[in-house]
C-alpha cells in the first residue's frame, strides 16, 4: 500500500493490518514470507515497530520467524489466524497482542 493512501486517523495497528491484508490478498500458495523492512515500507511505519509486532505474533504461533544474520524473516502460513484479506480481522488480532 502506497504511503498517503491510508484512511484519516489510521494509526500503527491500522496501517499494519492494511499492509498485511494487501499482502495476503495478493498471495499465491500456502505461505507468505515477510521481513520487517518490506512491511514497514508498505505500512509507512518504522521497521523496528513491525519487527516487534512480528516477534509478538511468533510467540503466539501466528507466524514463524527466524533470524538470518541481522535480518528477521517471518513466514505466515495460510492456516494462520492472521491470514486474512480483511484488515478489520487482522487489526482485531493485532490489538489483542
Amino acid at each position: 500500500m502506497a504511503p498517503g493512501k491510508f484512511p484519516p486517523h489510521c494509526g500503527i495497528t491500522c496501517r499494519l493490518a492494511l499492509a498485511l491484508a494487501e499482502r495476503f490478498a495478493q498471495a499465491q500458495g500456502n505461505a507468505v514470507s515477510l521481513t520487517p523492512s518490506e512491511v514497514a515500507d508498505e505500512a509507512d511505519i518504522p521497521p523496528v515497530v513491525v519487527s516487534e509486532f512480528l516477534k509478538a505474533l511468533a510467540q503466539r504461533g501466528y507466524v514463524e520467524c527466524r533470524q538470518i544474520g541481522r535480518k528477521l524473516r517471518c513466514t505466515v502460513l495460510r492456516s494462520s489466524p492472521l491470514w486474512s484479506a480483511d484488515p478489520a480481522k487482522i487489526a482485531e488480532l493485532l490489538e489483542r497482542l
